[in-house]
C-alpha cells in the first residue's frame, strides 16, 4: 500500500497531452548514431555530428548505447532537446550491447544478479565509465560541463540516479519507471537477501542526490520496478534536503498506467506514449542556467 502520498505531486495519466501533435510529428529527421571511444577505451555513442561549439549534454540511458539514443520511448526527450542545441550521448549499461559478457545473454537482467552475486560492484563500474566519457566529451569541447543532463527508462532510470549521485557534473537527473530497489526484480529471485544488491538500491545515495534537481515518474501500481520504493527513494532526498534548499527540487509523478508503462494505451504514434517527455523537457529547460534560457527566448 503506497503511504504518504500527499507529500507528492501527483497526477493523472491524462497530464500533458499536447495539442500540438502535428508540431511533435513534424520533428526533424533523427541524426544518425555515431560510435566514438575515449582515450582510455571506453566506447560511447552520439546522436549526429560534433557540435561546433560546446553543448549542453542529455545522457539517455535504456537500453544498449544505440537503443538508447534511436528509442521513441526512452529518448522522445532527445528529439524534442535537439531542438535546443543539445547534444545527446549513451554508453552500454551492463549486460547490453558491448557490455554483454560471454554466457551472458544481452539484454537479460539476470546478468546484473549474476555479476552482483559474484561480488562485482556494477553501479560504481559504470559510474567510472560515464565519468571517463564525460571527460572525454568536456576535453574534446562536445559538452558544455555547465549543462549535463542525465536520462534513464526503468533499468536506465537506475544507472541514472546513480550516476547522477556520483559525479558533480551532472546537473539535472531525469528517471522514468526506474528501478530503484534490485530485489524488487523478478530477475533477483534468490537473491533478495544479497548485501550488494540491497547496498546499491539508490535511497543509499540519496544524500549526493540532495540539492540535484530530480525528476521522476512512475506508474501508481507498478509492480515491476516497485511505486513504493521509488516513492521512499524520492521521500528520502526529500527528507536529508530538509533546511538545505528551498524550495526542494524533487518533482515525482505518479500516473495512472498499465503494469510498468508511462502511458495508460500503447500507441503506435505519439499520444500519451510520449507525455511524460514532453513534460520533462520543459522541466529541463526550465533548469538551464538564466543565459540559456535568455538566449533561447531572443531566438
Amino acid at each position: 500500500m503506497i503511504s504518504r502520498l500527499f507529500l507528492l505531486s501527483v497526477v493523472s495519466s491524462s497530464l500533458i497531452v499536447s495539442g500540438a501533435r502535428a508540431e511533435e510529428k513534424a520533428l526533424d529527421k533523427l541524426p544518425e548514431v555515431k560510435f566514438l571511444k575515449t582515450d582510455k577505451g571506453v566506447p560511447f555513442a552520439i546522436l549526429g555530428e560534433k557540435p561546433a561549439a560546446p553543448a549542453p549534454t542529455l545522457f539517455v540511458f535504456g537500453a544498449d548505447m544505440r537503443n538508447s539514443l534511436i528509442g521513441e520511448d526512452v529518448n522522445h526527450m532527445g528529439r524534442l532537446l535537439l531542438r535546443h542545441g543539445y547534444l545527446c550521448a549513451s554508453i552500454d549499461m551492463p549486460c547490453h550491447g558491448f557490455d554483454t559478457r560471454p554466457g551472458e545473454k544481452g539484454g537479460d537482467l539476470t546478468g546484473w544478479k549474476d555479476r552482483i552475486v559474484k561480488g562485482e560492484n556494477i553501479a560504481e563500474v559504470f559510474n567510472k565509465q560515464f565519468s571517463h566519457v564525460l571527460d572525454y566529451l568536456v576535453a574534446e569541447k562536445y559538452t558544455d560541463p555547465a549543462e549535463v543532463a542525465v536520462s534513464g527508462t526503468s533499468r536506465g532510470g537506475f544507472f541514472a540516479l546513480h550516476v547522477g549521485a556520483a559525479d558533480t557534473r551532472v546537473k539535472q537527473v531525469i528517471a522514468y519507471a526506474p528501478v530503484t530497489h534490485l530485489p524488487a526484480l523478478a530477475e533477483f529471485a534468490g537473491a533478495e537477501k544479497n548485501e550488494l544488491a540491497l547496498a546499491l538500491s539508490p535511497v543509499h545515495v540519496a544524500d549526493k542526490l540532495v540539492g540535484k534537481p530530480l525528476w521522476i515518474t512512475i506508474g501508481n501500481d507498478d509492480a515491476r520496478v516497485s511505486t513504493q520504493n521509488c516513492i521512499d527513494l524520492s521521500l528520502e532526498v526529500i527528507r536529508k534536503s530538509k533546511g538545505k534548499r528551498n524550495p526542494i527540487p524533487v518533482e515525482l509523478r505518479v500516473v495512472g498506467t498499465i503494469a510498468h508503462r508511462l502511458h495508460a494505451v500503447p500507441t503506435p504514434q505519439y499520444g500519451q506514449l510520449c507525455a511524460p517527455h514532453e513534460e520533462a523537457t520543459r522541466w529541463l529547460l526550465l533548469q538551464r542556467p538564466q543565459k540559456a534560457t535568455q538566449t533561447e527566448s531572443t531566438k
